[in-house]
């Protein structure tokens, strides 16, 4: 419904622990996978991150 309106959500985590607080670990590839644009900014220095785009996304860019 949304998105025939033109309508766009961004939401945004420092890093996975804050995203596991809310909805719960469980809950995390849910989430990470039905998000169209992942951007990870320097500085968050997770690993896990990297290993969470590597599992969930077939293809992406490094810049």
């Amino acid at each position: 419904m949304l998105r025939s309106r033109r309508v766009a959500l961004i939401y945004a985590v420092q890093n996975f622990a804050q995203l596991d607080d809310i909805y719960g670990r469980a809950r995390r590839p849910t989430i990470v996978t039905n998000a169209n644009t992942h951007i990870v900014l320097p500085g968050t220095g997770q690993e896990e991150a990297v290993n969470c785009f590597i599992q969930y996304r077939k293809t992406f860019t490094i810049i």
